[in-house]
């Protein structure tokens, strides 16, 4: 026969996983997934690319998308401002990263991922001083 102090072992430690479960998707929900890299961020900027990315999900898997600038002519500009925002903003949108280019460059490609069986929905916004 099983002991009434095995069983309260065994619960207690069930519901103290689903309350460590619950409370990191809680935390993890209040995070934004953005990029805001900028020279000097008090000086004049111009906005020389803006692009707002809307992609659906994959079912069971990752959404990618890359997003370059130029994209298919010269910059003559120095980048001095990337503002990537995820505009799902509670944590479960996807990750930006730069992976060419970027600041004081005059190009640049970020890859946007999505978290799995989620979409994409991301403004990019690239900037020059003025």
């Amino acid at each position: 026969m099983v002991s009434y102090n095995f069983v309260f072992c065994i619960l207690s430690m069930l519901l103290f996983g689903a309350a460590l479960c619950i409370s990191d998707s809680d935390e993890t929900r209040a995070v934004s997934h953005n990029i805001n890299d900028c020279t000097n961020a008090a000086a004049n900027k111009t906005l020389i690319y803006s692009t707002v990315i809307n992609e659906r999900a994959r079912f069971l898997g990752y959404t990618t998308k890359t997003v370059s600038f130029p994209s298919s002519s010269v910059n003559q500009d120095l980048i001095t401002c990337i503002v990537v925002t995820d505009n799902d903003g509670d944590g479960t949108g996807g990750y930006p990263s730069i992976s060419s280019g970027g600041l004081n460059s005059y190009s640049v490609e970020i890859e946007l991922t999505s978290q799995w069986s989620r979409g994409l929905h991301f403004t990019v916004r690239i900037y020059t001083d003025a």
